[in-house]
């Protein structure tokens, strides 16, 4: 099989994973969000205990949202929330990197290994950007929970943006997850020429 079908048939496989992965979203939101919601709070009380952070029901049908990032200040009894879509912070990277995990031509027990890696990345990553967010809104004057000068706010603004608010992000940061996780020396060279993943021992 020439390169251009090796490539072409692990697309195949990843793409349909991939719609697999996404479809089964339907029947497991319920419990998969609130699965999600339940570490990002415990995460981010351990890491950053002054913050209160809560989710909370959508106030109305919102297109693209599920839920919403609730930053409080009792205290002041402030509190901003803000509309934000668990599919879209978690659940899709996650169906990225295991797609391309398991689409992958290398020894099933690599798979498995690099699949619990890569899910477990890939998952970080998705607290990450919840936690970006939510430090971005406690700096906020308004909430004055927490104080940055405004060189180093406009920086989180920017990471913001490109985490938390990115699409690009759900894209290529699963592709860096999927390589590190999945792939070892050699690995590319060898399953474009045809060649075992892993070279016979000897």
């Amino acid at each position: 099989m020439s390169p251009a079908r090796r490539v072409a048939s692990f697309a195949l496989r990843a793409v349909a994973l991939y719609v697999v992965l996404l479809v089964a979203w339907i029947p497991i939101a319920g419990p998969a969000r609130a699965a999600f919601e339940g570490a990002s709070e415990f995460v981010l009380g351990v890491v950053a205990p002054g913050i209160e952070v809560d989710y909370l029901p959508l106030e109305q049908p919102t297109p693209g949202f599920d839920t919403r990032l609730a930053v409080t200040n009792r205290a002041a009894g402030l509190r901003r929330a803000t509309p934000v879509s668990v599919r879209q912070i978690a659940w899709i990277p996650l169906c990225a990197v295991l797609a391309l995990v398991v689409a992958t031509p290398v020894p099933w027990s690599r798979r498995r290994r690099a699949a619990l890696i890569a899910a477990g990345l890939a998952l970080a990553f998705a607290v990450l950007r919840v936690g970006l967010k939510v430090l971005y809104e406690a700096s906020d004057e308004g909430l004055g929970l927490v104080e940055l000068g405004p060189g180093t706010r406009a920086v989180l603004e920017h990471a913001v943006h490109a985490t938390f608010q990115s699409v690009v992000a759900s894209v290529t940061v699963p592709v860096v997850i999927w390589v590190l996780a999945t792939f070892r020396a050699g690995d590319l060279r060898r399953l474009l020429e045809g060649a075992p993943a892993e070279p016979a021992a000897g």
